[in-house]
Parts: structure tokens; sequence; C-alpha cells
């Protein structure tokens, strides 16, 4: 049976794993709107050098005017999966700390544990020794 110390720990492992599998996906995410933003700038450098004679310069600007609004979304969306991160990469700092406050205690109790076996078992070695008249050191 597992203690309360080991089954925490498994929990926060399962926390951080979690956390992990979010920020991975979110940087996926940062990563398509980053590379979204190339596109469409390299689109907009494109348009802007186009010397298009047939057609009316209030499609152009119409057109420029969208691709800017398109790029301060994306920029936008960009900041926010950006701070989301940040704050998940802060909650998983704190997991880990968390982690390593159980596993230590869990170990400190093994350890105590072990040394009362030890010790009993010393005890026990020596009232053998002492009932056979062998000397203790």
């Amino acid at each position: 049976m597992s203690s309360s110390l080991e089954q925490l720990i498994q929990i926060s492992k399962f926390k951080i794993d979690e956390k992990r599998r979010k920020v991975i996906t979110l940087r996926d995410f940062a990563e398509r709107i980053q590379n979204n933003l190339i596109l469409l700038e390299a689109e907009i450098d494109q348009e802007m050098a186009i010397q298009d004679h047939g057609t009316p310069p209030v499609f152009k600007q119409t057109y420029i005017r969208a691709a800017q609004e398109r790029r301060t979304n994306f920029l936008t969306s960009l900041q926010k999966v950006e701070a989301e991160i940040e704050g998940l990469n802060e909650q998983l700092q704190d997991l880990f700390s968390e982690m390593k406050r159980y596993e230590l205690t869990h170990q400190k109790r093994q350890k105590t544990r072990k040394d009362t076996i030890t010790r009993k078992q010393n005890q026990a070695m020596d009232e053998i020794a002492a009932r056979r008249g062998v000397a203790v050191f």
C-alpha cells in the first residue's frame, strides 16, 4: 500500500506532466502565429511593391489596412499566448518545489524507519550476546 506522501508525489508528477503538455501546445500555437505573421508581412510587402496601374488605389489601401489589422490581431494573440506560457512556467516551478518537498519528506521518513529498524536489530543482537555472555562492543 502506498503512503500518502507517495500518492502526493504521484499526483504532483501528473500535474507537472499536464502543465508541460499545455506549455508544449501553447508553444506550438505561438510558433504558428509567428509563421503567419511572417507570411502576412511578406504578403504586405509584396502588395506594396506591386505597381498596379489598373487597380484603384482605394482597393490597395483597403487591402493593406485589413492586412495590418490582421497583423495587429496576430500580435495581440501572440502576446496573450506568451503571457499564458509564462504563467504556466511559474506554475510548473511551484509544482516542482512542492513535489521536491514531498520527496524529501518521504526520504526522511524512510531513513527514520530504516534507522529505527537497524537500532532495534542491534538492540536484539546486544540482548542475545548479553544472554550468552559475549562482550558487546
